[in-house]
């Protein structure tokens, strides 16, 4: 029984740090697409909104686990799985190291972590 309520207490805690984290990382993606075009004023963030829509779909993910963490921490690690493979070859051939391995860490692993953590959670959590 103490070993049961250890194993939720963790898996809680899991959820929880998979919570914050997809919604820190949805909603930072979200604000930098529509952020970078706020120096041109209302005009150029309304022009920038196409840049936004990969945050607006991360932070739906995000904000989906909240009622479907299963799908979500699938949904989490595709979408982070995309960003891994994806980003390198759209900008291999003008793209910085440095760059990219900055984009792989900031928009690559966190969808990466939180869906494991998600998955981890429901199968600890899931009904027996």
């Amino acid at each position: 029984m103490v070993n049961r309520v250890i194993t939720d207490i963790s898996a809680k805690r899991m959820r929880s740090i998979a919570r914050v984290l997809s919604l820190v990382w949805g909603g930072w993606w979200l604000f930098f697409g529509l952020a970078s075009g706020a120096g041109e004023g209302v005009k150029g963030l309304l022009l920038n909104t196409p840049n936004a829509l990969p945050g607006l779909i991360f932070l739906i993910t995000a904000v989906v686990a909240w009622r479907r963490e299963r799908l979500a921490a699938i949904a989490l690690m595709v979408e982070g799985a995309i960003v891994l493979i994806g980003y390198p070859l759209m900008v291999r051939e003008h793209g910085y190291l440095l760059t990219i391995v900055f984009v792989l860490l900031t928009m690559g692993v966190p969808p990466l972590v939180a869906g494991f953590l998600f998955l981890k959670s429901w199968s600890r959590l899931k009904p027996s």
